[in-house]
């Protein structure tokens, strides 16, 4: 799709380039289910046990921090493993749409999370995936189920600790309130800058 767009410049986002994966990160609460889903069928029990340990871990230490105090904090995604994005062919919307065309301005803003300059990025791309995103989130509130916006660790965790989270969450049950995206977020706290 981007490729026929000809003003659009090149994505800058390679494998290992994870300057990005130390904010926090918006989910629905069926990207938090599919995450958990792939994560119980493509582990091992004690893989498991322990991605599910590093998830507490880091849940425990930013569940009270704002998007830019925990930008300033540096802690690393608890799926970062090796560089990679652990759960890439599922990670959350947000991950997939959020994009640079300059890692000098990623490392930028690592290093420096207030700098009043913007990352530059291919909007035809975040405009598609926000696209996927409001999809699932009026899909959702139109059978009445559950559609806050979700902080992915604590919605992960809360996936993780319900076995039958996905069918309680079918049935109408709020299972992810402790995980609201606008709870954690203070007025004034600019989570995504983006051009």
């Amino acid at each position: 799709m981007l490729a026929h767009e000809p003003n659009v410049p090149p994505i800058a986002c390679r494998a290992g380039c994870v300057w990005c994966c130390y904010k926090s990160v918006a989910v629905s609460p069926p990207e938090a289910l599919r995450i958990a889903a792939y994560l119980r069928a493509t582990l091992a029990p004690e893989e498991l046990a322990e991605v599910r340990e590093r998830i507490a871990e880091l849940d425990d230490r930013t569940r009270t921090m704002s998007s830019l105090q925990r930008a300033h904090a540096r802690l690393p995604c608890a799926l970062l493993a090796d560089q990679r994005c652990s759960i890439h062919p599922v990670r959350p919307l947000t991950c997939a749409g959020w994009n640079s065309v300059d890692v000098n301005e990623c490392k930028a803003d690592w290093l420096d999370p207030e700098s009043s300059d913007e990352i530059t990025a291919n909007v035809v791309q975040i405009e598609a995936f926000q696209a996927m995103r409001l999809g699932l989130d009026l899909g959702s509130e139109e059978l009445g189920l559950e559609h806050d916006t979700l902080e992915l660790t604590t919605a992960l965790r809360i996936a993780l600790d319900t076995p039958d989270a996905a069918e309680r969450w079918l049935k109408g049950e709020r299972l992810f309130a402790a995980a609201r995206w606008d709870d954690r977020q203070p007025a004034g706290d600019n989570a995504a800058r983006r051009s």
